[in-house]
């Protein structure tokens, strides 16, 4: 389901993994910006996705997810 974390939370600085393990089944959920950079990270490194099929499955564009994937990998 394309847009799956769409809707933006306050960033508190912790990673709340079941939410983001709910957004790669493409569930809706709310994420932060680091819990939406550590949801590109993990479909880039478990699931092999590129740029294309991330912003696809999050409904951000590939510019979006290239800046938050830099950023997850501290780039």
């Amino acid at each position: 389901m394309p847009g799956c974390c769409t809707v933006l939370r306050p960033d508190d600085g912790v990673i709340d993994n079941v939410a983001v393990d709910r957004a790669m089944q493409g569930q809706r959920v709310q994420l932060s910006k680091r819990e939406r950079a550590w949801l590109i990270l993990r479909l880039s490194r478990e699931r092999g996705w590129g740029l294309d099929r991330i912003s696809q499955h999050i409904g951000y564009s590939r510019t979006e997810v290239a800046v938050l994937l830099a950023s997850a990998r501290g780039r």
